[in-house]
């Protein structure tokens, strides 16, 4: 490039070469907006890239505060992710793909995570304690009641 005095031509400066290239895009395909999905469930992650970097990083977003790092993976287009049951229920989550020089990145419309109510592992024996417990508690009632 020649940069040049219109006054003066006399004062004229060159850049160093450059190359001018297409800026690269990165757009989320799903999950989609206004989409719910329950937490321990697996979801499909897609994107389009033209980027030639083959490593991405995938985040859980709400707000502008990270939640979770899904994954650095290759750069498929396609990722499943399984949903954590720890990540709490609620509206406004949304993920965010990057290359890893971050050179274009993308992100997801906002999408809710349902928590699935369910017996946790730790649950259940005290689960069948409570339930033992009951059924001797109403056992020795009823033997209580017909000893009268």
């Amino acid at each position: 490039m020649r940069v040049q005095d219109t006054n003066n031509p006399s004062y004229t400066e060159f850049s160093p070469p450059f190359t001018i290239t297409n800026e690269k895009h990165l757009s989320l395909i799903t999950p989609l907006g206004s989409s719910a999905h329950k937490s321990g469930n697996i979801i499909n992650i897609t994107w389009e890239t033209d980027s030639p970097y083959d490593t991405v990083l995938i985040e859980l977003k709400k707000g502008n505060f990270q939640i979770y790092e899904i994954a650095k993976t290759k750069n498929t287009g396609s990722f499943n992710w399984k949903i954590p049951s720890n990540i709490k229920g609620g509206s406004n989550y949304y993920i965010t793909i990057k290359t890893t020089d971050n050179g274009t990145s993308g992100k997801s419309s906002l999408f809710t995570v349902v928590p699935v109510l369910i017996l946790m592992e730790f649950q259940v024996p005290l689960l069948l304690v409570c339930i033992v417990l009951i059924s001797i508690a109403a056992s020795y009632l009823l033997w209580k009641v017909k000893k009268k």
